[in-house]
């Protein structure tokens, strides 16, 4: 007997809330970052710099890690 199979339609989620957390500081520092579903890592990266400005390096230098 065939498996019944179960489709999902979702709406795309227009905005994404990424928690960011810079190796080496306390863990409990985490940030928040909100961003479009649709940029680019390199925009995410920006984001990320303007939210903590005080990261000591270029935007294009920071590793995004999942």
């Amino acid at each position: 007997m065939p498996k019944p199979w179960l489709t999902l339609l979702l709406p795309p989620c227009p905005k994404l809330s990424l928690n960011c957390w810079l190796v080496g500081n306390d863990p409990h520092n985490i940030f928040p970052v909100k961003i479009q579903s649709s940029v680019s890592v390199g925009t995410s990266k920006e984001v990320i710099k303007e939210k903590k400005p005080e990261i000591n390096c270029a935007a294009n230098l920071i590793s995004i890690q999942t």
